[in-house]
């Protein structure tokens, strides 16, 4: 897997229109990893979303602008993905 470790990556800077588009067209992806991911966690580990046990994945999720909440990213080129590569911050 790639990540900041084995690709070298761009200062953190301001999105683009660009890089808010990209996350728009990975943001069904993006919410699916999510839904999996805390199921796996609170079966095996439900300390991990315990801040939000009272919410919903969709009450976490659907209400989320992209536009705003994407405040940083960082580009770089892997073997596997293209140059437009994106790292989020929340």
């Amino acid at each position: 897997m790639a990540d900041a470790a084995t690709v070298p990556l761009s200062p953190a800077h301001a999105p683009k229109a660009a890089s808010v588009e990209a996350f728009k067209s990975a943001w069904h992806e993006i919410k699916n990893e999510f839904h999996k991911c805390r199921q796996k966690w609170d079966e095996h580990e439900p300390e991990m979303f315990s801040r939000v046990a009272g919410h919903t994945d969709h009450d976490l999720l659907e209400g989320v602008d992209l536009e705003k909440a994407l405040v940083q990213v960082r580009t770089g080129e892997s073997a596997y993905f293209t140059p437009d590569r994106r790292e989020l911050t929340w």
